[in-house]
């Protein structure tokens, strides 16, 4: 094993280090030996001395318990009563591979709030806090910038080529600056709770997915005119405006737990997917000439109009309870749609949606009595298909005009009209006499 050298070609006053060093199994890897002539490398570099070792030999880094070496080193932190002024560890995981990483994070902070840093020897970028660069590199495959706790930006001028570049649980970084790229096939930005500045405007294309999540901090939405990508999916960061505007999306937009947006801009032309879980603030938004493969939006709960584009394959809108007036387009091709649990809306014409259905679901609508209407010919595709009327508030006249517009069948797909007080004996007959399966009190 390596041991610090005593003498220092430099007559400058050394600064005085812990080791902290954890073993879990006999992988030779991660042996303490290992880990010390790494660190000892370190602190040579550095102009450290290293004072004081804590070793776990055999133990977990699953939690606290039973690492009688780290405890004790967080307990002399806290005392005050330490000569050292870092903590020299081998990587994050020898750190502790805690199930919570708010624990990790929390004892790091004790030893920050003493003054004392921790320093991970064999972190791929040093811990410095200066933003990450690559002076003379032009092309690189995959760029992963990874559980860095110091480091506080990324700036990529220089670049001209990359396949992936992600940054992930980076608790300082402010930044990122893409610099000179202009393509790339994934961008993935997770878990930067300190990132504060986003700058892709170099970028035009982003061939596979551009994921932002759990950035809490970045105020502003980058800004993403004249980029072509193919999946975005975002989730979980705080923007007030989101447009597309002048934007190309060849796959999917895809937002969860996103309330703030005030305003949103979808693209108006081209075609592509929307998929919104639990997005909130805005009341409408307009697709404009664009087609819309497959349209999902659940819990958007300010959303009041909504005009769903042509071109749908599926559509699927629940517990949007502020919306009020829905407008189909023509989908000759829409062989799923769902409305449900949308209690504002009186109003539903679906006269736009395909004659030939596979699953079919208006359900859960209270207020929804009269202003149903369907296409007149409407039919399954097969006989495990089905036509979900239940629990609206469909009046026998709404009833009996759906049925009189279904078309024949000899199929017998099912009809569900459970909790609607216009189901009858007379309605539910003309339905059978068509082809239809529907009993009193619905069918399963």
């Amino acid at each position: 094993m390596m041991t610090p050298d005593p003498t220092n070609e430099n007559d400058l006053p050394r600064a005085k280090a812990a080791v902290y060093v954890r073993m879990s199994t006999e992988h030779q890897q991660y042996s303490t030996s290992n880990q010390m002539d790494a660190i000892c490398e370190y602190a040579l570099r550095r102009n450290l001395e290293i004072v004081k070792v804590y070793s776990d030999e055999g133990k977990s880094g699953l939690s606290i318990h039973g690492r009688e070496s780290f405890s004790r080193m967080i307990a002399d932190v806290k005392s005050g009563s330490v000569e050292f002024s870092c903590i020299l560890v081998y990587d994050v995981s020898r750190w502790g591979r805690f199930q919570d990483a708010d624990e990790s994070a929390y004892y790091q902070h004790v030893c920050r709030r003493a003054g004392i840093q921790v320093h991970y020897c064999a972190e791929q970028f040093e811990n410095d806090g200066s933003p990450v660069t690559f002076p003379g590199l032009t092309s690189i495959g995959t760029l992963s910038i990874q559980y860095q706790k110091l480091m506080t930006g990324v700036d990529l001028t220089g670049l001209t080529s990359a396949s992936v570049v992600e940054c992930l649980n980076n608790t300082a970084q402010t930044s990122l600056n893409m610099g000179t790229l202009t393509t790339v096939q994934n961008l993935n930005l997770q878990y930067l709770s300190a990132l504060t500045t986003l700058n892709i405007s170099s970028l035009t294309s982003i061939t596979g997915t551009f994921t932002l999540q759990y950035c809490s901090l970045l105020a502003s939405a980058p800004v993403l005119t004249g980029k072509t990508i193919n999946l975005l999916s975002w989730c979980n960061v705080m923007f007030s405006t989101v447009s597309f505007t002048g934007v190309t999306i060849t796959g999917t937009i895809a937002f969860n737990n996103m309330s703030l947006i005030g305003t949103l801009v979808m693209p108006s032309s081209g075609t592509y997917s929307v998929n919104f879980q639990t997005v909130s603030g805005f009341t409408a938004f307009n697709f404009g000439s664009a087609s819309v493969a497959n349209l999902t939006l659940n819990s958007c709960t300010n959303l009041s109009s909504l005009t769903v584009p042509p071109g749908n394959n599926s559509c699927v809108i629940s517990y949007c309870s502020a919306l009020m007036s829905l407008t189909v387009g023509s989908q000759p091709s829409c062989t799923y749609f769902t409305l449900a649990y949308c209690g504002s809306i009186s109003t539903l014409n679906l006269t736009g949606i395909a004659t030939a259905m596979y699953y079919f679901v208006v359900s859960y609508c209270g207020m929804l009595t009269t202003g149903l209407t369907i296409k007149t010919g409407t039919v399954m595709q097969n006989s495990y298909s089905y036509l979900d009327l239940r629990y609206n508030s469909l009046t026998t006249a709404c009833i009996n005009a759906i049925f009189t517009a279904l078309g024949s069948t000899a199929l017998s797909p099912t009809i569900q009209l459970d909790g609607n007080p216009g189901e009858s004996a007379s309605n539910i007959s003309t339905a059978n006499g068509k082809g239809w399966n529907e009993t009193p009190g619905g069918s399963v």
